[in-house]
């Protein structure tokens, strides 16, 4: 069987080039998915710089975060096309206290790991819609200039429609 040995060798290296044409493929896809920018990173960057140009001292740390103060306030800002699944008390870091532009912890969220007099809630330019406390003791005041809105116990949170300037640990 004169052609037999050719056939093989033929199926042989047709084989070997589909393996390695998945190999290469796999290989690069996945270092492209590994690496991939988010889809709206460049909308993302224009809302942080906007932010960064109107509220002094932030350094860009994350595609989506902003910080100040050393990381004492970050604000972590929505994708526009993604939703926060609301979890107990949002998804503000255990210790902090977070003010979010959407409602049930969700969209942008701004947060506090220090209490000092104040903590100014603009950055997140939009009105404040939900709070959450995830510190294990104490309660933060939601305020309107110097008229406390709404008292946030420890480990809690809530929907708010009042106007927020800023929040206060109490």
């Amino acid at each position: 069987m004169p052609g037999k040995g050719k056939k093989m060798k033929f199926k042989r290296n047709s084989i070997a080039s589909a393996i390695i044409t998945l190999t290469m493929g796999f290989v690069f896809g996945m270092s492209t998915a590994a690496t991939a920018i988010p889809n709206d990173y460049s909308s993302m960057q224009g809302r942080i710089n906007e932010i960064l140009s109107t509220h002094a001292g932030g350094i860009q740390v994350a595609w989506n975060e902003i910080a100040w103060n050393d990381g004492a306030i970050v604000l972590t800002l929505s994708p526009d096309n993604i939703g926060v699944a609301p979890l107990a008390v949002g998804n503000c870091p255990s210790g902090s206290f977070c003010a979010y532009d959407g409602a049930n912890y969700s969209g942008n969220r701004l947060a506090f790991t220090t209490c000092p007099s104040t903590n100014d809630v603009s950055p997140l330019g939009k009105a404040v819609r939900s709070i959450a406390n995830s510190r294990t003791s104490g309660s933060i005041q939601a305020r309107n200039g110097s008229t406390v809105v709404h008292t946030i116990s420890a480990n809690s949170g809530l929907n708010t429609t009042s106007t927020i300037s800023h929040l206060v640990c109490s």
